[in-house]
């Protein structure tokens, strides 16, 4: 559980590790969905009590948006012995791998964040990568299990355009399979795990 205000002396160079760097790219994304107040007692942030990054699965290794958010100290040591505290987190990862904020960033080949570019655009472009695949994995009605094809759009997306997360494809998909006009539904199968196919009404 790594603090803001950190030096960037302390800086991890390993990009296995939140670096000063990404926690000044994530603040502000973090704070317009979150609000400037700590996840678990919901009492606002002040300079004696400031903000710390957490991470909601506890791996700190994993340093997705959807699985950062802002705690104070306390409460985050609170956090590992408390199983409320712990519920709420898995809960707030859950909701922000589906959250409308899902971020979509474009890169340059040096790795480094270029400006913004038009969202709706990417969202354009992702769109209709999820689709494609959608459409070629299930010419035949085959069934797709959702986490592993989530996976390979988001790689189809990174690997064209630099931008594309889970949680992005996982809006995608939802939009495709809502019961009024999708033309895919999600089920479980026999294994227990949730499968995309075609609707057969259609």
């Amino acid at each position: 559980m790594d603090q803001f205000s950190r030096s960037t002396q302390t800086e991890e160079k390993c990009m296995s590790k939140l670096s000063y760097k990404q926690k000044k790219e994530w603040f502000p994304f973090i704070v317009q969905r979150d609000g400037y107040r700590c996840l678990y007692c919901t009492s606002p942030f002040t300079d004696t009590n400031p903000p710390e990054y957490e991470h909601l699965n506890n791996d700190d290794k994993d340093n997705r948006p959807e699985n950062l958010c802002l705690a104070h100290h306390s409460c985050n040591v609170k956090k590992k012995y408390n199983a409320d505290l712990q519920i709420l987190a898995r809960k707030k990862i859950q909701e922000n791998e589906r959250s409308t904020f899902a971020c979509e960033r474009t890169l340059a080949d040096t790795g480094t964040t270029k400006e913004m570019t038009s969202q709706q655009e990417i969202n354009k472009t992702n769109m209709r990568i999820t689709e494609q695949f959608l459409l070629e994995h299930t010419v035949n009605r085959e069934e797709l299990v959702l986490k592993d094809a989530v996976n390979a759009i988001v790689n189809i997306c990174q690997k064209n355009n630099h931008t594309g997360s889970q949680a992005a494809v996982y809006r995608y998909v939802d939009s495709l399979t809502n019961p009024y006009t999708g033309i895919y539904t999600l089920c479980g199968n026999s294994k227990g795990k949730t499968i995309i196919r075609k609707r057969t009404e259609i």
